[in-house]
């Protein structure tokens, strides 16, 4: 018995053995083929940790805020991207559901979220979008097109859009949409006699949170990105008010680091009568206004297009 079991541990030392030797074998036969991520091993593209790119090769897209009071135009503004061969095809987010602003442009479309859901998914649907935007194949324009025609029901479309700007009117809107989702608000369903809940700090928390992400997500779109905010106004110690974008105290300041331009935009009477807007692009003693542009040294632009925008931005270039 006892020299059985000498030789059941022998067996079962060689049997170790044989498997430490295969078990080398077999990583030596993975650093050779660059599957081992060890020293020395050839990398896989498909797997690599980050991407370097040169700033030369770097495609550029426009990002930025327009605010200002309801009614001063910020909506035509932003929708004159349209009129750019480069920033087309243009989509707009539509929250506010004010589009009439943009109905005599057929090329843009839009879409018209009514829960903070909807709006995420848009989200989805547009890095998807860009994905097989850039993708200079049959394969991916099919895909393009089983998209479009899936989400416009229409199976006529020969020729998908590829969306390069995405407008969001407004950002306000959508801090709401965000606050009635954390309140369990279904506008499509709700009953008026019902009281809302007042959200607390949790919910104000969460909120900041949530949009903060949705500024982050988007900036990062690869394509240019305008977004609409009403006016918030506070008070400072001589009693002026002061004018930023239209989402929390804490938001508001917060998104403008998110992007290249945050335009306060003003219309007016001049003293000969006339009718004056003004885009602000650097700040006032009483309003927030910012941007990146390389050497521009204006303070406004009046009766602003986006093409002059984009002008600046091609001219200029932005400062990292």
């Amino acid at each position: 018995m006892a020299e059985e079991k000498k030789k059941q541990g022998t067996n079962l030392g060689t049997k170790k053995a044989e498997d430490v030797k295969s078990s080398k074998k077999e990583k030596v036969k993975k650093a050779k083929s660059g599957k081992s991520n060890g020293g020395g091993s050839k990398p896989n593209p498909g797997t690599r940790p980050f991407t370097i790119y040169s700033m030369k090769e770097r495609e550029r897209y426009l990002k930025g805020i327009v605010y200002g009071e309801y009614g001063v135009g910020k909506t035509t503004l932003v929708a004159s991207a349209d009129d750019i061969p480069a920033m087309r095809d243009v989509l707009m987010i539509n929250v506010e559901a004010g589009d009439m602003a943009v109905q005599h442009r057929s090329r843009m479309d839009v879409i018209t979220p009514t829960s903070f859901d909807q709006f995420s998914k848009v989200h989805k649907y547009l890095r998807n979008h860009c994905k097989y935007r850039d993708e200079d194949t049959e394969e991916a324009k099919q895909q393009l097109l089983k998209l479009e025609r899936y989400l416009k029901g229409d199976d006529s479309i020969q020729e998908p859009k590829r969306y390069n700007t995405v407008i969001i009117d407004s950002l306000s809107e959508v801090q709401k949409l965000s606050m009635y989702k954390l309140l369990g608000i279904n506008l499509e369903s709700y009953n008026l006699s019902q009281v809302p809940e007042s959200p607390e700090y949790k919910e104000w928390n969460i909120d900041t949170e949530m949009i903060r992400l949705l500024m982050r997500l988007f900036r990062n779109l690869p394509m240019n990105v305008l977004a609409v905010a009403g006016p918030r106004t506070d008070q400072d110690n001589k009693k002026r008010i002061i004018y930023s974008p239209g989402l929390s105290k804490a938001l508001s300041k917060e998104v403008q680091g998110f992007v290249d331009f945050v335009g306060f935009y003003v219309a007016g009477r001049t003293e000969g009568g006339s009718y004056k807007r003004r885009l602000w692009l650097n700040p006032g003693d009483t309003f927030a206004a910012k941007n990146r542009f390389r050497n521009f040294d204006e303070d406004f632009i009046d009766a602003p297009t986006m093409r002059d925008l984009w002008d600046i931005i091609q001219e200029y270039g932005v400062e990292d």
